[in-house]
């Protein structure tokens, strides 16, 4: 009795925590079947854990009409089972509330003591806001008529816009999201393309680094198609480091006349 008392206090504690969470915890057998829902599953989609209990995912007024969600979510399931592995995705599903809502999906394999996977456990934030902000943030960086690039703490490159590759568009693909300044440099170096980019005294790698590492006075570099651009470089208020290059072109010929 007492055996069976503590696993009812620990089940009891389990259940305490998963329901605060805020986000969905479900755990499912391997045939798809839910074993276990918290709160916030149960308010997403519209249920009690009675209701859904030792069904699959069709037992769900919101997802039992969407057949593609549905099959998207069992092969998922498959993969974390056949794998023995976790996968992470994002995924549009519609809410009891009626609207559709981004989720960040872990569906993850569940061991037993002998390492065989039993079960499949999946945990889901809404990120419905996050994507809001980050649609409205990428519209505003698409909207600067300047090139923009933002790097990192580590001089990572983080975020930029089309207009950062205006006139330099064979540097476009080589260029990625993740690359460290010096890594763009030199890439662009290897195709023998910097000289071209940057009219600034034959400036060494070295000395471009020292310069976008230790931002100052603005300076400009003369394109190979004979546009002018105006370099701003800037530390952010969180270390990274901004840069603005804005076409000085037509500025540049009207002092020249």
């Amino acid at each position: 009795q007492e055996s069976i008392a503590k696993v009812q206090r620990g089940d009891d504690r389990f259940r305490a925590v998963s329901d605060n969470m805020p986000e969905s915890l479900t755990l499912k057998d391997l045939d798809g079947r839910f074993m276990l829902v918290n709160k916030q599953f149960e308010t997403w989609h519209g249920v009690h854990q009675d209701e859904v209990l030792g069904k699959t995912s069709a037992a769900l007024p919101t997802l039992g009409s969407d057949e593609e969600v549905r099959t998207l979510n069992s092969q998922d399931e498959r993969r974390v089972i056949e794998t023995g592995r976790a996968v992470l995705f994002e995924r549009l599903i519609r809410l009891n509330d009626g609207k559709q809502h981004w989720l960040r999906v872990s569906k993850y394999p569940v061991f037993d003591s002998e390492g065989n996977v039993t079960a499949i456990g999946t945990s889901a934030q809404d990120i419905t806001e996050q994507r809001r902000l980050e649609t409205l943030l990428h519209d505003a960086v698409e909207s600067i008529p300047d090139g923009f690039a933002l790097y990192d703490t580590d001089d990572r490159l983080a975020l930029y816009n089309e207009n950062f590759f205006k006139g330099r568009e064979e540097i476009k693909d080589i260029v990625m999201l993740g690359m460290t300044y010096e890594e763009q440099l030199r890439a662009v170096e290897e195709r023998g393309l910097r000289e071209k980019y940057h009219r600034t005294g034959h400036m060494t790698v070295e000395e471009r680094l020292r310069l976008h590492r230790n931002p100052g006075e603005p300076f400009e570099i003369g394109l190979p198609n004979g546009r002018e651009l105006f370099i701003t470089e800037f530390r952010t208020n969180a270390g990274g480091i901004g840069s603005i290059r804005t076409d000085i072109t037509r500025l540049k010929i009207i002092e020249e006349e």
